[in-house]
């Protein structure tokens, strides 16, 4: 056997080797989880906030799940941001007819913030509660428990953090079938580190925490000029192992709609990534060996068969560290409350690698695009 070989041979059972560090202590995690005892009803007052931008449709889907949430003491605050079709007044019926409903319109953003993070801003320094549990206008709460259930954590003292999943309605079609895939894939690495006492992110679909600890930390001012982060980049910077936790189960999923073209969920995922650039040296570091070891993984494999190097050895390696990752997402997905069932699991996982490539690089040398 040649020394190309031999090399291309060990950094296979290399990137193998990481990428079963990840799977079995981050995706693991998730798969494995055990649900822990906590109240059974938390007594903590909540302020639901969703932020909206010409979405009164959507809030007339929304609203009503956010009532029938069977809890005693919450209200929802819909910070109406700069809307210009009848959401303002819409929302003052609403609040008429039902007190718990609050709104606040805002009508021009500041030049030294991005409009997402001024519109959230005000919403939670007007919450009328500390706990601020967060979602979008396009989404909607699984069952009429999740707001109990994303509470519960802060009965625990010292708690400021909680992190929720967040998975999109199941549509006919392959684009629908990569966009859960991947959603997926994303939600049990952060929750999965989040369960390893390493918290490095979150998503504003389903996010709470304390209005005090946000005060406190100053909000979004480290990263306030940058169009997206306003769940991510606040995770980061400021969970830890000692503040940070994780909600997940069928009761606390938050469904939203998903992209209906490649287009448009392209540039969605573009504005995401490159909030990843800020993130902390560790969480870049992390991120990044794991994306490289699934670069590698597919590229060393593809070249060690074409070349006929070994290839039982290498074919057994392949199945054995695809069929761990299926078993886990499989069993992960059946945690969160979405079983995630696709025939073409192979297809994707490949295609996910690709997706990295192409979106990751792609958003080191791209700037924000706009917040509606």
């Amino acid at each position: 056997m040649s020394v190309v070989s031999e090399g291309l041979l060990v950094l296979f059972g290399v990137v193998v080797l990481i990428q079963l560090y990840y799977y079995l202590l981050r995706f693991g995690r998730v798969a494995w989880y055990k649900k822990p005892q906590v109240a059974a009803r938390p007594q903590v007052p909540v302020t639901i906030i969703v932020c909206a931008s010409n979405e009164s449709q959507n809030l007339k889907r929304l609203l009503p799940r956010l009532l029938e949430q069977d809890y005693a003491h919450f209200e929802v605050l819909v910070v109406d941001d700069r809307s210009t079709d009848y959401t303002h007044t819409w929302l003052e019926e609403e609040s008429r007819k039902d007190p718990r409903v609050r709104s606040i319109h805002i009508e021009q953003t500041p030049n030294h913030f991005t409009p997402k993070k001024w519109a959230l801003t005000m919403g939670i320094k007007h919450a009328a509660h500390d706990v601020v549990l967060l979602t979008d206008s396009d989404c909607q709460p699984n069952s009429p428990f999740w707001l109990s259930h994303m509470a519960a954590k802060f009965e625990k003292e010292g708690m400021q953090i909680n992190l929720g999943y967040s998975q999109y309605h199941k549509k006919p079609g392959f684009l629908n079938a990569f966009i859960r895939f991947e959603t997926l894939f994303t939600g049990m690495l952060y929750l999965g580190a989040a369960l390893a006492r390493s918290p490095y992110m979150g998503v504003g679909r389903n996010l709470a925490y304390r209005k005090s600890f946000f005060l406190q930390r100053k909000g979004f001012m480290e990263h306030r000029g940058v169009l997206s982060g306003d769940d991510d980049l606040f995770v980061n910077y400021n969970a830890n192992k000692r503040n940070t936790t994780v909600t997940i189960g069928p009761e606390a999923l938050v469904l939203s709609i998903p992209k209906t073209s490649w287009g448009e969920w392209y540039r969605q995922k573009l504005r995401h990534w490159s909030a990843g650039k800020l993130y902390r040296a560790g969480s870049r570091m992390g991120l990044g060996l794991f994306m490289l070891s699934q670069w590698v993984f597919w590229i060393t494999f593809v070249l060690l068969l074409s070349l006929w190097i070994e290839p039982y050895l290498v074919v057994g390696v392949f199945l054995f560290r695809t069929l761990l990752l299926y078993y886990l997402l499989l069993q992960g997905s059946k945690k969160l409350g979405d079983p995630f069932r696709c025939w073409y699991l192979l297809l994707l996982d490949f295609l996910m690698m690709v997706y990295q490539l192409v979106v990751g690089v792609t958003a080191l040398f791209t700037k924000q695009t706009k917040w509606k």
